[in-house]
């Protein structure tokens, strides 16, 4: 899978928690959830391009590793599951957006302070780049 690299971000900021894309883990609303490695893959590469639509064939190329023209649902369930997990209302979501018929759109959270594993502050920021922060003990 293409979207995971040294130069991805790991932790993201959401307004109801954070998520570490390389652990795969986060905690939402005071709830520890997972993601598998695909959904991961997926978050990783819409957050590395916050703000702009990536096409639904793009996503399917670059994160599945499909054939170009190749027509699957795969993003949509995806995503969906991610919504389920990570927005607090996944029918109307803050951050993972769908252009009908293009693709989809990350926007960021509000920027704030991550704490690191030791409750000290990490960047004030709403994506922290890998190794920029420590993760959770």
């Amino acid at each position: 899978m293409g979207a995971m690299n040294a130069a991805s971000h790991t932790r993201v900021a959401l307004d109801a928690g954070w998520i570490d894309l390389r652990l795969r883990r986060g905690v939402i609303r005071g709830d520890e959830i997972r993601l598998t490695s695909r959904e991961a893959s997926l978050l990783a590469y819409l957050v590395e391009r916050a703000g702009a639509t990536v096409p639904t064939d793009e996503l399917l190329i670059e994160v599945w590793e499909y054939a170009p023209g190749l027509v699957s649902r795969a993003v949509h369930n995806t995503v969906r599951r991610l919504r389920d997990k990570i927005e607090d209302e996944p029918q109307t979501p803050a951050h993972l957006h769908t252009e009908h018929g293009v693709g989809f759109r990350w926007e960021s959270a509000v920027p704030r302070v991550l704490p690191g594993a030791d409750g000290a502050s990490g960047a004030s920021v709403a994506v922290v780049a890998v190794g920029a922060a420590p993760g959770p003990a």
